[in-house]
């Protein structure tokens, strides 16, 4: 018997279909949105690192700026006050030098030492990034918002050192005639945490006046 009509019916076997397999499955749908989902993870915890250690280097660029520029600050002062000896051990503000945050009645370099502030500060005394360097305000539009630093601390040393190594700090009633000024400036995390962002420090010498 000849079959024309159908070869599938003749044979009696069922051929496959060609489309029977257009479509995921729903076991295969869903292990495909669990890859993207953990992909997805990984790449936004990527992203947040990325900007954590962005944030980051933007304050220790910031800190060492500042830092250095105290420095400059500190050894733009006369070395010891008038009449006073260079090898005085008596290192630190004195007097109306003495005012918290405000540098400007210091006149010297050893009156820096000692000094340590939460949140950091102009000459004046005012946050840093909203005076105008004379002692008043900015205008408002061009100052950081009060808090910026709030966080942020600074601490100054000026010690003796070895004229011969001044990378040696000089202790109990050993002078010289050659300082040096370090400067460091970290940020307080919440838990009370410190991180350093920035330390410099600076060697100078006495240089007598012209006769």
């Amino acid at each position: 018997m000849t079959c024309w009509s159908s070869l599938a019916k003749c044979s009696g076997r069922r051929l496959p279909s060609s489309t029977s397999r257009a479509a995921f499955s729903l076991i295969e749908a869903m292990v495909a949105m669990t890859i993207v989902t953990f992909a997805a993870s990984v790449l936004l915890l990527g992203v947040e690192a990325s900007l954590g250690t962005s944030t980051e280097a933007v304050d220790r660029a910031i800190a060492d700026g500042i830092a250095r520029q105290v420095i400059e600050e500190i050894v733009s002062k006369r070395y010891v006050q008038p009449g006073n000896s260079p090898e005085t051990l008596a290192l630190g503000p004195g007097g109306s030098e003495e005012n918290d945050e405000d540098r400007r009645n210091y006149n010297d370099t050893d009156d820096f030492h000692g000094y340590e502030t939460d949140g950091l500060f102009d000459t004046w005394g005012i946050a840093l990034g909203r005076g105008n360097e004379a002692g008043g305000l900015r205008y408002s539009t061009f100052r950081l918002r009060s808090s910026y630093f709030t966080n942020w601390r600074m601490n100054i040393r000026v010690s003796m050192v070895n004229p011969t190594n001044p990378s040696l700090n000089l202790t109990g009633s050993n002078t010289s005639r050659v300082r040096a000024a370090e400067v460091t400036i970290s940020y307080e995390n919440s838990d009370g945490s410190i991180i350093p962002l920035a330390k410099r420090r600076r060697v100078f010498a006495y240089l007598p006046p012209p006769a």
